[in-house]
Parts: structure tokens; sequence; C-alpha cells
């Protein structure tokens, strides 16, 4: 999933002959805080809200403001990873795509970028989860593919994340299937330790314990 493919065609673009007033309009309208400014094609980087409002005339051209623009930009063929860690540290509220010749392709806004990470996760896909604590060293995804495989379940995504303090990496997999009982006894078999999981033939009481462990994990 590249770049590209999470345009926002609906998010228009700012030109250095626009007003402050009409980049503020735009912004409401679109209910975003950042939006790209372009002259002869080149992008020239983001005009942000807060920065706006500080400009006295409104009928300012932006190209007359003195603003210094954010320059953030992705290439056209990053991979959705690269757009999501990009978000991440710059909390835009679009992030322009760009090409080889630094010209404007368009914007990715954050429904864009959710809808592409529910995708990507296929968190809309029936299943169980199931989050796994391992060392760093141990960590086999070929040998938890086959011990889901052992009890006729594919794996259909994997997410890792390593808990800083104790170094520990919790490994979420989403599997095909909502019974999940017998890959849980399995992973206990090969001495493998259980966070926390999701599926069908829980008990209230794993129900409530398991989601207060899920919102522990988030939180790490």
């Amino acid at each position: 999933m590249r770049a590209v493919n999470l345009i926002s065609h609906a998010v228009p673009f700012l030109r250095v002959q626009d007003t402050v007033r009409q980049a503020l309009q735009l912004m409401t309208d679109f209910h975003i805080t950042h939006l790209p400014v372009v002259q002869d094609d080149k992008y020239l980087g983001l005009v942000e809200e807060n920065a706006l409002l500080d400009i006295a005339d409104e009928d300012t051209p932006l190209g007359e403001t003195g603003l210094a623009w954010n320059r953030a930009a992705i290439g056209e063929e990053e991979h959705f990873l690269a757009v999501l860690r990009l978000w991440k540290k710059t909390r835009l509220s679009v992030i322009p795509v760009i090409n080889r010749d630094i010209e404007l392709q368009g914007v990715i806004t954050a429904t864009e970028l959710l809808l592409a990470l529910d995708e990507y996760t296929a968190a809309e896909e029936p299943g169980g989860l199931i989050v796994l604590s391992i060392e760093p060293r141990n960590f086999s995804l070929s040998e938890i593919g086959r011990l889901a495989e052992s009890n006729d379940a594919t794996i259909v995504h994997v997410a890792t994340q390593k808990d800083p303090t104790t170094g520990m990496l919790s490994v979420s997999i989403k599997l095909n299937r909502n019974d999940i009982q017998d890959i849980l006894a399995t992973f206990q078999r090969y001495e493998y330790t259980i966070e926390t999981y999701f599926g069908d033939n829980l008990s209230e009481d794993d129900l409530r314990s398991n989601y207060a462990h899920l919102m522990n994990y988030l939180n790490i």
C-alpha cells in the first residue's frame, strides 16, 4: 500500500497568491488545521491555522506573510507504514504527498490513514486475537505460524511491540478463527506466555480480565 493510493482528492491546496482569509475558511470547511501551499505546482510547505490566526490583515496573500512553512511531506512511492511513522512524529492534520520533482500530488488525511490502518491490521476481519510475551531472542514467526496451523488456523496479521521497561516483546497475532481454545492450549504446552486473548467460548470473568490486560498492553 503506497502513499499515493491513500490520497484524499477532496482536500484542496493553496497557492501563494491566496489570502489568509481563504486559507482559514478552507481549514474550517474541511475540519483540518494544515493545508499545503504550492507555486507553479511545486510544493512549498504546509501553512498552519494557529500561525494564520496571528496575522492581523486576513487579506494578506500567503506569499507575503513571512511565515516559515512546515516542509514535512512523504514521497508518493513510500509505504503506508512510512506515512504512519511521519504522522506519529508530526501529528499533522494532513500529510502532503509529493513526487520526485517536489510536485504536490495531494494530501492524506487522518481519516484515510485510519482506514488504511484498519485494512492493514485486518481489524474488521472475523477471528480471535492472542497476545504473546516473548523474549526477543526467542521470537520465531515460523514456529508461531506452525503452531497455529497445527490447529487448522491461519495467522492473518502479526504486530510486535517491545516493552522498554522489561525488554520483552509483545506479539499480537490475529487468527482466522474465533474459537481459539485449542490454539491457546498449544501455545501454553510449548511454554509461551499469553498476555491476553479474545475469541469465542470465554466466560464473563475471562472477558473482563482480558479486557483489563489489553488496556494495559495498549498503554505500554
